[in-house]
C-alpha cells in the first residue's frame, strides 16, 4: 500500500474518532449539579437587573463572534457592541430562565438549554452563539464587500470560513452551502481579486483534539491539502498550518496569519 492511501486511510480513521468523540460529548448533558446552583442564579441576575458594565465584567475575552464579524476583545468594545450581541428576546430568555433550564457540561463548562449560552463553574462567559438580527445584518454586509473583492470565478459561495496568508500564498476556504467546503490559493504575490491558482472542492472538516482546533482536508489526485487552525492568533504567534502532503509526505508546512482589516473592518 503506498504512503497516499496510507495518509487517506489515517485521516479516514481519524474522522470516524472525531465522530464517535462528537457522539459521546452530544450524550454528556446532565441537570445541573448543586455546587453550580450559585453561579447560575447570580448569571441570571445579571440579566434580570441589566447591568451591562457588570455583564461586561462576566466575559472572557476574547469573546468570538460568528465568521467574518470581529471578536469583541475588552469590556469597553463589548458595551459598545452590546446590542449586537444581546437582542430582547434572547435577555428575556436568559433572565426569566431557571436552574432547571441550565445544564452541566463537564469539561466544557455550563450551559443554557438553548445551546446559546455558556458559562464556565466561575461564571465567566465562554461562548454566546445567539445571532441578533443586527449581528446577522453586519454578517450580510461583510459578506457583501468580500464577495466584491474577489475574482469573479470564485464569488459565489454562501459564507466565508476564513482566509489566511504564509510567506508563499494566500489562500481562502468558503461554505458553498450545506457544508460544501471550497479551498482557493493565490500564489506568486497574487492578490484575492486575481484569478486564484487552485481550487478545490469538496473538502471534509476533522476536529482536532479538545481545544476547538480543526483541520480542512482537501485531496487533490495524490495531494492533500491541510489547513489546520484553532482560533487565537497574535502579532507574534501564527493562527494555524497549512500543510501539503504529496503521496502521504509532507512537502509543504507554512505558518498561516489572520487576519485581513479590510474585510473584517
Amino acid at each position: 500500500m503506498n504512503g497516499h492511501k496510507m495518509g487517506l486511510m489515517s485521516l479516514m480513521n481519524n474522522k470516524l474518532l472525531a465522530l464517535l468523540s462528537s457522539c459521546l460529548v452530544s450524550f454528556a448533558a446532565f441537570g445541573l449539579d448543586e455546587e453550580h446552583h450559585p453561579v447560575v442564579s447570580k448569571t441570571i441576575s445579571l440579566f434580570q437587573t441589566m447591568d451591562i458594565e457588570e455583564i461586561s465584567n462576566s466575559v472572557a475575552y476574547p469573546l468570538t463572534r460568528s465568521y467574518p464579524i470581529k471578536d469583541i476583545t475588552n469590556s469597553a468594545e463589548f458595551i459598545k457592541r452590546f446590542d449586537e450581541v444581546f437582542d430582547s428576546g434572547f435577555i428575556q430568555t436568559l433572565a426569566t430562565s431557571s436552574l432547571d433550564d441550565w445544564q452541566s457540561m463537564g469539561w466544557r463548562g455550563l450551559r443554557h438549554v438553548s445551546g446559546d449560552f455558556w458559562i464556565d463553574i466561575s461564571g465567566k462567559f465562554l461562548q454566546i452563539r445567539h445571532e441578533t438580527g443586527l449581528a446577522s445584518r453586519i454578517k450580510r454586509e461583510h459578506i457583501t464587500k468580500d464577495k466584491a473583492r474577489l475574482h469573479e470565478s470564485v464569488n459565489d459561495f454562501e459564507r466565508p470560513v476564513g482566509k489566511w496568508q504564509t510567506e508563499s500564498r494566500l489562500f481562502r476556504i468558503d461554505d458553498l452551502g450545506e457544508w460544501s467546503y471550497r479551498l482557493v490559493i493565490w500564489e506568486d504575490g497574487k492578490q484575492f481579486g486575481d484569478k486564484p491558482d487552485v481550487v478545490l472542492l469538496n473538502g471534509v472538516i476533522e476536529p482536532d483534539g479538545s481545544g476547538g482546533n480543526r483541520s480542512f482536508i482537501f485531496v487533490d489526485g495524490n495531494k492533500t491539502y491541510i489547513v489546520n487552525y484553532g482560533g487565537i492568533s497574535s502579532e507574534s504567534s501564527p493562527y494555524g498550518h497549512f500543510d501539503i502532503l504529496v503521496d502521504g509526505d509532507r512537502a509543504v508546512e507554512e505558518e498561516m496569519w489572520e487576519k485581513f482589516p479590510e474585510i473584517l473592518n
